[in-house]
């Protein structure tokens, strides 16, 4: 059991503890589970890919022969922009 906030012990121990649905209900304790929910792995695929493909991109245009400083310095000034969309997903992947 997880007690506490801005204790330093937060774990405490109780038990040995026959029923334990008893002491939840005599106590009030409320019930949260910690366990994750899986996560959606194509869409997880699809931000990685994308974040990766930006990169590449972003990346070809910086060394690319004939491209105009200024075009290289909006490169550099997009690129952490359109990493906002992989992120979105990403974290879209997660829920």
């Amino acid at each position: 059991m997880t007690t506490g906030i801005r204790s330093t012990e937060t774990e405490r121990r109780l038990g040995p503890v026959a029923d334990p649905e008893r002491l939840v209900d005599v106590f009030e304790l409320p019930v949260a589970t910690t366990d994750l929910e899986p996560v959606n792995r194509p869409l997880a695929a699809g931000a990685v890919l994308l974040a990766i493909g930006i990169v590449l991109l972003a990346a070809a245009f910086l060394v690319a022969p004939g491209v105009s400083m200024d075009a290289r310095l909006d490169a550099l000034v997009y690129a952490p922009f359109l990493m906002l969309v992989p992120a979105g997903l990403w974290k879209l992947a997660c829920r």
